[in-house]
């Protein structure tokens, strides 16, 4: 009986080991990740991102944020003639609404949340880049109206165009609610700048007053 004893033992352990290698491997389900469905959001995720030419969220405060989306369509009844446009979605903790919809000109160069009138709520401007050689910009402003909306009240050229001390090279941006025009000064003749004007603008009435210029060396 002693000597069967061993051979008895192996035989166990084939046959358990036999059963556990013909058992199907178990299926998990809990926190298995679908890779394919995963690669397929991405890509149309991508290509979402990809069809706007300018996108930006415009903070205000802890609960209000603006949504900005520059885009390219086909015009109405055509597949040939593109638009450009853009749209702002206005986004609090309890909604969300289109307070902008309107047409663009060029591309978008710079975009905020500034009081430019100071009179306690903030304008949303933007401006254009009309040329090759930024000599041309359209400075957008919006101004929102009681009923949530915003309505445009200045939609023009500021300036720009290259004069016999000024060859180009403008920067446009918002500091402490004014908005800043800087660009480069030459001697008559000169290829090198021999300093810069800075240039502040306020919001009077609906239209962009220059309200202070000071040349830098």
């Amino acid at each position: 009986m002693h000597r069967y004893f061993p051979l008895l033992i192996l035989s166990v352990l084939v046959s358990l080991f036999t059963d556990c290698s013909n058992k199907p491997a178990p299926t998990e389900t809990f926190g298995e990740l679908d890779t394919t469905v995963i690669a397929a959001d991405t890509s149309m995720q991508v290509n979402i991102d990809h069809s706007y030419e300018y996108q930006k969220t415009l903070v205000q405060n802890d609960t209000t944020v603006y949504d900005f989306l520059a885009y390219d369509r086909p015009q109405k009844g055509s597949n040939t003639i593109w638009e450009s446009k853009f749209i702002v979605i206005k986004r609090t903790n309890t909604r969300q609404d289109t307070v902008i919809k309107d047409n663009r000109v060029g591309p978008v160069k710079g975009l905020c949340l500034a009081d430019l009138d100071h009179d306690g709520r903030p304008e949303i401007l933007f401006y254009e880049d009309q040329s090759i050689d930024k000599s041309l910009w359209r400075v957008r402003i919006y101004s929102p109206g009681p009923d949530g909306k915003y309505a445009r009240v200045v939609w023009g050229d500021l300036d720009l165009k290259p004069t016999e001390n000024h060859k180009a090279g403008d920067t446009l941006f918002v500091y402490q609610d004014h908005l800043i025009r800087r660009y480069p000064y030459y001697e008559v003749g000169d290829t090198l700048a021999k300093g810069a004007f800075w240039q502040s603008y306020q919001l009077n009435k609906g239209k962009l007053v220059l309200e202070n210029e000071k040349r830098v060396q």
